[in-house]
């Protein structure tokens, strides 16, 4: 489905406690730079726990989708927004290699999310992100800091960055590798701020990976929250938090999917509101996204939830409201 498709039939005004406006406006912007891309899957995030109704943008481009990305972007003029202008010609560079060099050719999938900032501003700028669950041991690793980090970059990955996704990588859990990385080049003040995403793990060794990949926070804080997540999770845990050449960033992202339990997302929705972590309001917005059936084409559900933790506290949840071209959808929980 092409980009246009999503926004031609996007429900104005249907999803407001949740989906801002500005979001949409942003993401129209892209629709008429980018019509005829290949789109299967974007996200809306909501941050539950604030009343402004704000958040990022995402699309992700598989491989079945990538040439059609590397032609428009080819005809695409992104010189005139000045600043915006790097982070497009980097995910520019990444997709077009991404389609024709060998030492890309093992990565699953690429992410672009728009800040809510730039999605405001009407010139949205994208952090990129790139599937890298072969990444297990520090030789896969050495091939992608060489290649498609580098090509994020815009130059070669630091020593000290290197070594710090090294430490990240040796303290994961047995069996578990990474799920993404991503490089913040929206960010005006940390450009290359380097987001690493663990793959999946329990809970309880959450909070042992985080302190032997040199994590400085509240450990029992988190525990704790960790604990109370237990009953309505739905078991698997991704953290994702900012590698720089210096130290590994104390703000760190716990994300799980709900328990497939009947009832499950009414009682977690329930238990967050009464924690503080979310707000009726938007609380009821959710359970109206997945009510809603845009256009039978597209599907709503929920990708995820995720915590943000400032090293001291949970400071809320987030939700990530999945829109995607499935036609035959059997469980609402999709896992990213």
């Amino acid at each position: 489905m092409f980009l246009r498709d999503y926004f031609d039939h996007f429900p104005k005004n249907r999803h407001n406690a949740v989906v801002s406006d500005s979001a949409v406006a942003g993401a129209a912007v892209l629709e008429r730079l980018l019509p005829t891309v290949d789109v299967s899957s974007c996200i809306f995030e909501c941050e539950l726990y604030r009343p402004e109704v704000e958040g990022d943008y995402s699309l992700r481009i598989t491989q079945g989708e990538l040439s059609s990305w590397v032609s428009e972007l080819r005809e695409t003029a992104f010189r005139d927004w000045s600043a915006g202008a790097v982070p497009w010609e980097r995910a520019r560079e990444f997709l077009s290699r991404w389609a024709t060099e060998p030492a890309f050719s093992k990565l699953g999938e690429f992410w672009l999310e728009f800040d809510y900032e730039t999605l405001k501003m009407g010139y949205p700028k994208p952090c990129c992100f790139f599937g890298a669950e072969t990444v297990q041991d520090p030789v896969e690793l050495r091939h992608i800091c060489a290649g498609p980090l580098s090509a994020l970059l815009g130059r070669q990955t630091p020593d000290g960055l290197r070594d710090n996704l090294k430490r990240c990588i040796r303290a994961l859990p047995l069996e578990t590798g990474l799920f993404q990385i991503g490089v913040m080049l929206s960010r005006d003040e940390t450009p290359e701020s380097t987001r690493l995403f663990t793959g999946e793990m329990g809970a309880g060794q959450v909070v042992p990976f985080l302190r032997a990949a040199g994590w400085q926070g509240a450990e029992p804080v988190l525990e704790e929250f960790l604990k109370w997540s237990v009953s309505h999770s739905d078991g698997l845990y991704i953290v994702d938090f900012d590698v720089f050449a210096e130290k590994i960033s104390s703000n760190v992202g716990v994300n799980f999917g709900v328990s497939p339990r009947d009832g499950a997302l009414e009682a977690f929705l329930d238990a967050m509101r009464k924690h503080g972590f979310a707000r009726g309001e938007k609380c009821a917005g959710v359970k109206k996204w997945l009510e809603s059936d845009d256009i039978p084409q597209l599907t709503n559900n929920i990708s995820h939830f995720k915590f943000p933790f400032d090293g001291y506290r949970v400071k809320g949840a987030k939700v990530y409201l999945r829109h995607e071209e499935t036609p035959d959808v059997t469980k609402i929980w999709g896992r990213w």
